[in-house]
């Protein structure tokens, strides 16, 4: 698996994660959404470091 597809998947799962946070009952969404924010930051991360390493 390449770099960019890890950081794409990991993208959409963290948007999954996020989706299905919501359906959850009131109160116990907000540790799911916490996960999803440090995946997609996570992503993110990881493109700024692949640019400086250009």
């Amino acid at each position: 698996m390449s770099d960019s597809t890890f950081r794409q998947e990991l993208q959409s799962f963290a948007v999954e994660l996020r989706k299905l946070a919501y359906t959850m009952p009131a109160g116990h969404e907000d540790r799911l959404i916490h996960l999803s924010e440090r995946m997609a930051g996570r992503a993110r991360q990881l493109v700024q470091v692949d640019a400086k390493a250009m």
